[in-house]
């Protein structure tokens, strides 16, 4: 990320010589407005994610300068930056605001792209990552290693699990429809079904899920890294090992 910063800082700098920003923007709209959607997507890279959300915004601003309203793409990207933002300033009110954008993407998209069913499923992921960080907060916001594994203790929370669950299973069915069962994301899909079982006191419901996770992973050729803590695969099979543990513990089960 740092190294396709620098590349694009130069780019900007270069493209900026020829005229008055306004007029260049304007004029060339379409290089930069994807311009400023890379800036956005390298700055969320490093976590960085109110200057993305600003070079995101900027973006939306200039295409509807020249008379083109926001994509369903646009509204995915900002929805779900304004949810990480959101969910890191401990703010249930603007994550239900971000998830009301990227609802609008998913309608968008699918009466655009009607046949893209993995992007689809992508932002139906989006949308149930909104639900589920509701109810983490309704939970008070912090987990330990244990507790992230258990069924939810209220009401509220148990509420944003359901709304969460459904979003995941869409998600998953419409990966597994076309990736297939043992698809890298498919099993995605199926660890995000099964945690918010879990977090429904349905454990026994979620085996079949944590089992097909399992086999995705175990498929998987990429992600594990070299000695890199942040490589997906591992991360996930970390948790899914945790939640395989927890599960059988609250089943009782030694099969």
């Amino acid at each position: 990320p740092d190294e396709a910063l620098r590349i694009l800082q130069e780019l900007e700098d270069a493209a900026r010589n020829f005229k008055e920003e306004e007029e260049v923007e304007e004029e060339f709209w379409q290089f930069w407005e994807t311009m400023y959607r890379n800036f956005g997507w390298s700055l969320s890279a490093m976590d960085r994610i109110d200057e993305a959300l600003a070079y995101i915004q900027k973006g939306i601003d200039l295409k509807e300068r020249v008379g083109q309203p926001p994509s369903w793409f646009d509204l995915w990207d900002l929805g779900r930056m304004k949810a990480a933002r959101a969910l890191k300033d401990d703010s249930p009110e603007n994550i239900v605001a971000a998830q009301a954008v990227v609802t609008k993407a998913l309608w968008l998209h699918r009466d655009q792209e009607h046949d893209d069913l993995v992007m689809r499923a992508k932002i139906w992921h989006s949308i149930g990552e909104c639900s589920f960080a509701l109810g983490f907060l309704a939970e008070g916001g912090k987990w330990s290693v244990d507790s992230g594994n258990r069924p939810a203790s209220n009401s509220q929370a148990k509420t944003h699990y359901k709304k969460a669950l459904k979003c995941f299973k869409e998600s998953h069915s419409l990966m597994r429809k076309t990736e297939g069962r043992y698809n890298a994301l498919t099993g995605v899909e199926a660890q995000a079904v099964s945690w918010s079982l879990i977090k429904l006191d349905q454990a026994e419901e979620s085996k079949p899920y944590i089992l097909d996770a399992a086999e995705a992973l175990a498929q998987q050729q990429s992600g594990w890294g070299d000695g890199d803590s942040q490589a997906p695969a591992l991360n996930q099979a970390v948790q899914l090992v945790d939640r395989i543990l927890e599960v059988y513990r609250e089943t009782a089960d030694r099969d």
